[in-house]
């Protein structure tokens, strides 16, 4: 190939744009899946807080049955269902804790 020749030229800008092309695809790509990892991360612990945060609901609801079975019926029964449920309680409480990821966020 010839590069003083005007088909030369043109040849010689097309390939320059080819390279640069084919460099910011790899660039965008290999961004892509940077942003990709560090969404699913984000997806991962959003939802053990979640998770975490449901279950200490469904332990304080359990709870508040509890109570009511203590008061209505059988204390001793009642009282075995609040204890159990306010340890699960703690429990799930101590994983969203530890899952704690972003300053200030507890």
């Amino acid at each position: 190939m010839n590069i003083k020749t005007l088909k030369g030229k043109i040849l010689l800008g097309f390939a320059v744009m080819i390279l640069i092309l084919a460099g910011v695809v790899g660039w965008s790509i290999y961004n892509f899946e940077s942003l990709s990892n560090a969404i699913n991360d984000i997806l991962v612990e959003n939802y053990r807080s979640i998770k975490a945060s449901d279950s200490m609901v469904e332990s304080i609801e359990r709870q508040d049955s509890a109570l009511l079975l203590l008061l209505r019926t059988s204390e001793e029964q009642g009282q075995e269902i609040f204890r159990r449920n306010e340890k699960e309680f703690y429990t799930w409480l101590a994983r969203a804790e530890d899952n704690i990821t972003i300053e200030g966020e507890g």
